[in-house]
């Protein structure tokens, strides 16, 4: 209950800055840094998440963005997932162009956006387990990302920004994967590709532009 009242507070108080800054976001090219958490969701068996029973992993970004309108614009991203647990270890760096679109109001000081990028995740970790024995793995892979934010000017040249997004990696081909007319249920959702690297995020970030 606490956590929500948190979260409900800081994007009550985000609204109200927005809104009462008399700077505007940048309309040409933006940098922006930023941290927050980050949790594993996929299912796959022996990985770190598994023997770590998912803990919580923290999460830094960056990303660099240049407008051609105002909605529209084109960047790169960065993004740095790790964790330690039961003396395991685990980090990815995530690199990626980006589209992003964007909507404005309240003159120029508010915006929301979605931004999707296709790019490159390596990803890393050692794990010390009774179960599968002690292990260090790394590998590259190609990767998916889909984000979301909300950003609000506060000052001239500077704004913050609330998004929340997925990180997705390890794609393959479903083996159970059946075609809907040969379901006993057609309407349970089946996925021809699948993958075993999926991370999801939510974070606080300062822009910086004009």
């Amino acid at each position: 209950m606490d956590r929500k009242f948190f979260l409900i507070a800081i994007l009550a108080a985000a609204c109200h800055l927005g809104s009462q800054a008399q700077s505007y976001l940048p309309l040409k090219n933006s940098f922006s840094f930023g941290s927050g958490i980050a949790g594993g969701i996929s299912n796959s068996k022996g990985d770190y998440m598994d023997i770590t029973n998912n803990p919580v992993c923290y999460n830094l970004s960056a990303e660099f963005r240049h407008y051609y309108t105002p909605t529209v614009g084109l960047g790169i991203s960065y993004d740095y997932i790790g964790s330690s647990k039961y003396k395991s270890k685990m980090y990815s760096h995530y690199i990626a162009p980006t589209l992003t679109f964007r909507g404005l109001w309240a003159n120029g000081k508010q915006g929301f956006w979605g931004s999707g990028g296709m790019g490159y995740l390596h990803y890393n970790d050692e794990l010390y387990s009774k179960q599968y024995g002690n292990s260090t793995f790394s590998k590259g892979y190609f990767a998916i990302s889909l984000t979301l934010g909300y950003e609000f000017a506060v000052a001239p040249g500077i704004a913050m920004q609330i998004k929340g997004g997925m990180i997705m990696a390890d794609w393959h081909a479903n083996p159970d994967y059946t075609p809907k007319w040969n379901r006993d249920d057609p309407n349970v959702y089946q996925s021809i590709f699948d993958n075993n690297l999926s991370y999801f995020s939510i974070g606080l970030g300062f822009i910086f532009g004009k």
